[in-house]
């Protein structure tokens, strides 16, 4: 997921709308279909990208490639093949939101999901907005990992394993 901060933002005392991201939901192996991408997040004017959904082990390579987001999911290991992961950053800010998601290995395994952001608002460091890990494929390789902050982990060959992002962290699944 995407992760900004602000210096200067003026509060007046009005309302100010915020809203939380949810972390995007894993998808089974045999669907072969990406995670779900996170939502995202708001507070007033700025909007952080949800994390980008880990790409899931299918023959339709588009469906292999990470989806993009504030972080880019990992790409899903097809067979010998390698698939990139999703962009990070999307839409593009300054400073920039978040990370790529990484490339499926060349041996079946998925690609980790783009890291998050720490910060220390809370008072702890926490880390935010990682992409989702790209599904593998058959018993080539392992799935990729959650990227750090709240990513999800690509589920494994012939199970509903995929883990969903972590809800208020705006991670991909």
């Amino acid at each position: 997921g995407g992760f900004r901060t602000a210096t200067d933002f003026e509060v007046d005392g009005s309302i100010i709308t915020v809203t939380v991201g949810t972390g995007g939901a894993g998808q089974p192996h045999n669907g072969g279909a990406l995670g779900a991408s996170g939502t995202d997040s708001v507070f007033s004017t700025i909007t952080s990208s949800g994390g980008g959904g880990g790409g899931g082990p299918n023959s339709n390579s588009t469906l292999r490639t990470g989806a993009n987001g504030g972080s880019g999911g990992g790409g899903a290991g097809y067979g010998a093949g390698t698939q990139s992961g999703g962009s990070g950053n999307t839409p593009s800010t300054s400073p920039s939101q978040g990370n790529n998601g990484g490339s499926a290995n060349y041996a079946g395994g998925g690609g980790g999901g783009g890291a998050g952001t720490a910060n220390s608002i809370t008072g702890a460091s926490v880390t935010y907005a990682g992409g989702g890990g790209g599904g593998q494929d058959r018993d080539y390789g392992g799935a990729g990992a959650g990227g750090a902050g709240g990513g999800g982990t690509g589920g494994t060959y012939n199970t509903d394993n995929a883990t969903a992002g972590t809800d208020g962290l705006g991670g991909g699944g």
